[in-house]
């Protein structure tokens, strides 16, 4: 899945002296959106990110983390596809630059996804 989000940093804590990253739509804070694409191109997800909470350690991994969001739409198979996701993770910052406005990271995270999809 590929996403664009914005990740807002809330506190720092005894687990995760990185920080913690949250995204919580109903209260205004962070957002993003994004699209899994499927082996055969043509079959897409496009989902809304509406909760996420990422635990930082100071070597730039995500002991802990999870996001929940909304299956907005698709193409092909998945076209007018709505429902839910739900996915737990760790991962790995590979490269960050925390000077750009806003600033910017890119790493690898894995983990177990639920996808509950209703076609029409």
């Amino acid at each position: 899945m590929q996403c664009i989000n914005e990740d807002v940093l809330t506190g720092v804590s005894a687990e995760c002296p990185g920080g913690i990253f949250e995204v919580n739509a109903s209260q205004g804070i962070g957002g993003g959106t994004g699209a899994r694409t499927f082996a055969n191109g043509r079959d897409q997800l496009y989902v809304v990110l509406t909760e996420r909470f990422l635990c930082s350690d100071l070597a730039g991994n995500f002991t802990e983390g999870y996001d929940r969001g909304l299956i907005v739409g698709g193409a092909g198979r998945y076209a007018g596809a709505t429902g839910t996701y739900e996915w737990d993770y760790t991962g790995r910052v590979l490269y960050g630059d925390p000077a750009a406005q806003p600033a910017q990271y890119f790493g690898v995270l894995t983990g177990k996804g639920r996808w509950h999809i209703e076609l029409p």
